[in-house]
């Protein structure tokens, strides 16, 4: 296997700084785009059901946005790769702010199928751009810390977006005005975004939508840790209110909280950890705490088991992404790293669409209890075949 570590001027011994100006309004464009995304994502089941939708709709609403950023990505990856890592961010936020408006004025929920796959786009667009950015502009020893500080925006997001959301949701015209302050964040993401300075493109010779990157060993092998990282998420987005409410065990949402407490407060260890030791163990070392989390779910019956399960849940995950996002990145040249992440985020986004079906067959004829159990077993399984992979240098 090659390591490609000298593919950008960035990486010389004379530049091994993170906080740079780009890295921030980089970050700090991030936060808003999630600070939009974790807003709506609770509101748009509410927003169906005002729209005269069934639980099958919700479901529908909910899984489209994976499905149009899965599709997305392959284009995208190309284009950011030859058009600018900036262009396709700036793309990505703009589709997230006009979204955000036209959910306002949706009044039939076959149009808000159509604004979920738009904005669906909006995601692809944005965030495999981003996460290539940073992987250019910040020197391969300090890749895995800073792809770790990055991601920090997005858990931060997901601790104040949703509480926030669903007060606002409840008060008069509150759809509306969780929709305008989403675009709002959108607008702020693109602001942010401008005065970066772009990376050097990629020549346009052969790149091609759907070549070998899209089914090398080297990019789909660390992808496939990553979805069956997601498979465990999906079990707990999908299951856990339900079966925290069907226990009597309190209000679910302070599982979310501190879950993302757990993992901004675990980014300070992974940040150092991720390029102290090699990758490989660092992401099976994070399955370790995930799987185990998931499995404990099937046995919780009080607040306090709760709170324990996300802690744990957070310090995998916090190690998990960004270990398994640099241990991708290491092993592609530049100049094919956001089709490379574009297949990372599609099996992410797989993982989440593809287990909750899968979850939701098991939970319904075995119970929830089945479903998580059936999770970590494959996490697990996933993890094995990691190490195996790891053994035939793949």
């Amino acid at each position: 296997m090659v390591k490609y570590d000298n593919d950008s001027p960035v990486d010389q011994p004379n530049n091994d700084k993170v906080f740079i100006s780009d890295f921030l309004y980089t970050s700090f464009a991030s936060f808003s785009f999630f600070s939009s995304f974790y807003l709506l994502l609770p509101v748009i089941p509410l927003y169906v059901v005002k729209l005269g939708g069934s639980p099958s709709d919700v479901g529908i609403a909910l899984g489209i946005f994976p499905i149009a950023s899965i599709l997305a990505r392959p284009f995208v990856g190309v284009y950011a790769d030859t058009q600018g890592r900036k262009l396709y961010m700036i793309v990505g936020a703009f589709i997230f702010l006009l979204s955000a408006l036209l959910y306002s004025a949706t009044v039939t929920l076959m149009v808000l199928f159509l604004l979920r796959l738009l904005h669906g786009f909006g995601m692809a667009s944005f965030t495999t751009s981003s996460s290539a950015y940073i992987a250019d502009i910040i020197p391969r020893r300090r890749r895995g810390e800073a792809m770790s500080y990055f991601a920090s925006a997005n858990n931060l997001a997901l601790v104040v977006g949703p509480y926030i959301a669903l007060t606002l949701a409840g008060t008069d015209n509150g759809f509306s005005l969780v929709f305008f302050i989403a675009a709002v964040l959108s607008g702020m993401c693109i602001m942010l975004v401008l005065p970066i300075k772009d990376t050097p493109l990629a020549a346009k010779h052969n790149q091609r939508f759907f070549d070998k990157t899209l089914y090398r060993r080297d990019v789909v092998f660390p992808s496939m840790v990553i979805g069956v990282g997601a498979l465990a998420y999906a079990a707990i987005i999908a299951f856990l209110p339900i079966h925290a409410q069907s226990i009597g065990i309190g209000n679910p949402g302070v599982f979310f909280t501190t879950y993302g407490l757990s993992v901004i407060g675990s980014r300070v260890a992974a940040s150092k950890l991720i390029d102290k030791y090699p990758r490989p163990k660092v992401i099976i070392f994070s399955a370790v705490p995930m799987m185990s989390s998931v499995a404990m779910l099937a046995f919780t019956q009080s607040m306090l088991q709760l709170i324990l399960v996300a802690v744990l849940f957070g310090i995998g995950l916090a190690f998990l992404m960004p270990a398994a996002q640099a241990y991708l990145v290491d092993r592609v040249k530049k100049e094919e790293r956001a089709k490379a992440l574009g297949v990372f985020f599609s099996f992410l986004e797989l993982g989440i669409g593809g287990g909750a079906i899968i979850l939701g067959i098991v939970a319904e004829y075995f119970g929830y209890q089945s479903a998580f159990v059936v999770a970590a077993v494959i996490g697990a399984g996933g993890i094995g075949f990691f190490q195996y992979g790891l053994r035939r240098n793949w």
